[in-house]
């Protein structure tokens, strides 16, 4: 069994994050589920992590985290430390907040999902969406329900105008190239395996790429470029973990 770690996930009430937290959860690591709204639209969720927890005999607690304010994300930050006496880490603001604890520690790995389309072929229009978001599988999560929507609908529907029905069009598409019997939680069990492996054995980043967008091939090339500045800075030890006392 590998070391048992504190671990937060932010937007875990559905889609990647929710299936993460229970996989990680059931490889016996203690997770936090941050959501938002607790109390009312996600008090559903909530209880779905009590029932979890206790049908499966792990510890996964949801925890009200809004990352898009400060207060709420430190509140939520301090909360596990103080439950656990340990640190958490997520997203940006929640890396603000947990990062002065994870330096005391002078050991910490911090793991970002994100979506293959940031590096691959992306769709007219989602450029933004997937370069804040994790990747979108066409069927398992129910992320993309509730995502945001233009505040200015007279403006999306001048593009309509011009290229009419190319969301509708771009959806089914995607749907089509992706291919069938892959599930969504191939995503959860490689965020546990890579939890798993031992310090400084992580690879710097790994593609889950069903569709074959061409991400593969564009993140080996950013990573050799990346390689080739760090060593060109003479920073190349920082290529790889260590630990510093």
């Amino acid at each position: 069994m590998p070391q048992q770690l504190v671990i937060t996930i932010s937007g875990a009430s559905s889609g990647f994050g929710a299936m993460a937290a229970r996989a990680l959860a059931k490889a016996g690591h203690i997770v936090y589920a941050g959501m938002r709204a607790t109390a009312d639209r996600n008090a559903a969720q909530v209880q779905k992590c009590n029932e979890f927890s206790k049908e499966n005999g792990v510890k996964l607690f949801a925890v009200e985290m809004d990352v898009a304010s400060d207060e709420s994300t430190k509140a939520a930050v301090y909360q596990i430390i103080k439950d656990q006496d340990a640190n958490a880490v997520s997203a940006h603001r929640l890396m603000c907040a947990a990062l002065p604890h994870l330096r005391k520690q002078h050991k910490a790995y911090v793991l970002w999902v994100g979506s293959s389309s940031t590096d691959g072929g992306n769709p007219p229009y989602l450029g933004p969406y997937f370069a804040a978001k994790s990747g979108a599988f066409p069927t398992g999560t129910n992320h993309l329900a509730n995502a945001g929507r233009p505040k200015d609908k007279d403006i999306a529907d001048e593009y309509e105008k011009y290229y009419a029905g190319l969301s509708e069009k771009t959806g089914e598409k995607l749907a089509e190239i992706f291919p069938s019997g892959v599930g969504i939680n191939i995503v959860a069990e490689e965020i546990v395996r890579l939890v798993n492996l031992p310090f400084g054995t992580r690879p710097y980043k790994t593609v889950i790429d069903p569709s074959n967008d061409g991400a593969e091939e564009v993140t080996n090339l950013k990573i050799a470029v990346r390689e080739r500045y760090m060593k060109s800075m003479d920073i190349e030890d920082l290529l790889h973990p260590s630990v510093s006392k």
